[in-house]
């Protein structure tokens, strides 16, 4: 059995979203669901992510309804600045100490945005805050678990001073015997740029 979710007209709001032209119109491609073990209402089904995404009103968006709410954005994150001693600290970090990153005065001269840029690692390492700031894991679940990711696009540099924050989609729902697994698109938006820094396809594990 195919279970697919109308798509409903365009609104505003999302005509004049800032990722407008930065994801592929084209509807993502359906994920096939494995059979719940015992059977079940989900067995053998399908969830698709349709093409335009609705926002989940929080107070709907629990364990319990996250099968039903496919397809539709969960929320947005606020803007969060990255700077320069950000950048150095986790240059110092990880040991990726690339001049683009972390030597101002050559990527003056020499890099194509004439400054340095965040890490792409940076950028996908502060996903867990915003995430986490605008509740993705459903209320109602017993624990969560970081199940890694799909896919991870780096789409535009974030260069010291910039603002960014995450709009995060519910993409897809596994059914598991003990609770779900949740595929959602997190697209790292730049304030004021019309390409997202950074979109993420990640995975995690509901249980009850």
């Amino acid at each position: 059995m195919l279970i697919t979710k109308p798509t409903p007209p365009v609104p505003q709001q999302a005509r004049d979203s800032p990722l407008k032209g930065a994801v592929s119109k084209k509807p993502l491609p359906f994920r096939k669901v494995p059979t719940l073990r015992g059977g079940g209402c989900f067995s053998g089904a399908i969830f698709a992510l349709p093409r335009t995404p609705a926002t989940v009103p929080s107070e709907t968006y629990s364990f319990s309804t996250v099968a039903d709410l496919v397809g539709q954005e969960i929320g947005v994150s606020d803007w969060m600045t990255v700077d320069q001693p950000m950048i150095d600290a986790f240059a110092e970090l990880t040991g990726d100490r690339q001049w683009i990153h972390i030597d101002t005065e050559r990527a003056v001269a020499e890099a194509p945005t004439g400054t340095t840029i965040a890490h792409g690692l940076l950028t996908l390492s502060l996903l867990p805050m915003m995430r986490n700031e605008i509740g993705v894991i459903p209320k109602g679940t017993g624990r969560s678990i970081n199940y890694g990711y799909d896919k991870i696009r780096f789409l535009a540099p974030v260069t010291p001073g910039a603002r960014i924050r995450t709009r995060v989609t519910l993409s897809a729902v596994t059914p598991r015997s003990n609770g779900f697994l949740i595929d959602t698109r997190n697209a790292v938006e730049i304030e004021g740029e019309d390409k997202p820094a950074m979109i993420a396809d990640s995975l995690t594990l509901l249980l009850e």
